[in-house]
């Protein structure tokens, strides 16, 4: 599989069923190729093929652009080819499938803000930043980004309006594209889509490294 080729389709991977004709039309590659590739995406669980139609999940999209970042694809190249609300979704369905509650854009009036995906589970609360950033994001950027979103975890834990149950534990977390390891950075994980599920599944063996902003000890 040729990566740029796939790099041209990925805008195209919607979810719902899809002919290889339209699909074909749609990103200028030819039919054949087109036909092929999807045959290929297939073999690797990416969309579902019968009578001649391909049939893609919500999932469907961040999965293929994984992909071609692990073809050799940049960061960049690959985050023009994605909406946010597509990475929002993926990342709302592994929090989902793990039994949490999910909320997603979540806002407040005072102070005025927005949460991209609140996640319950007992009285934990994840409060999640979705970032299809690039790679080349430089350090103190991404600080002021982990200070923005403890900030807003912050804001949530003092006024909790329109949550429906107390929370005794807020964390913030941003969660990326890029395939990395999990960053901590003033002790706030930065998770790549790709280790999101193992993170939540050993969410309990990173506890004691986390920043809870509902914690009363001192930092």
């Amino acid at each position: 599989m040729n990566p740029r080729t796939l790099l041209r389709l990925i805008p195209f991977i919607n979810e719902g069923s899809h002919t290889p004709k339209e699909l074909s039309e749609k990103s200028g590659l030819g039919g054949r190729l087109t036909k092929e590739l999807l045959e290929q995406l297939a073999s690797s669980n990416i969309g579902q093929i019968q009578y001649g139609e391909i049939t893609f999940s919500r999932s469907d999209k961040i999965s293929s652009a994984i992909m071609a970042v692990k073809m050799g694809c940049s960061i960049d190249e690959v985050s023009k080819q994605i909406e946010w609300r597509d990475f929002e979704n993926i990342v709302s369905e592994i929090l989902s499938a793990d039994g949490y509650t999910v909320r997603r854009n979540f806002r407040l009036k005072k102070p005025r803000l927005e949460i991209d995906v609140l996640a319950f589970k007992n009285n934990i609360c994840l409060a999640i930043d979705c970032k299809h950033w690039r790679r080349t994001i430089g350090a103190s950027t991404m600080k002021k980004l982990v200070d923005r979103q403890v900030k807003r975890a912050e804001n949530l834990a003092k006024s909790e309006e329109g949550l429906e149950r107390p929370l005794h534990h807020i964390y913030p977390v941003i969660a990326t594209l890029y395939e990395e390891d999990v960053l901590m950075i003033d002790r706030v994980p930065i998770v790549p889509i790709t280790k999101l599920t193992g993170f939540i599944r050993e969410f309990e063996g990173y506890l004691g490294n986390l920043k809870d902003v509902c914690s009363l000890e001192p930092e």
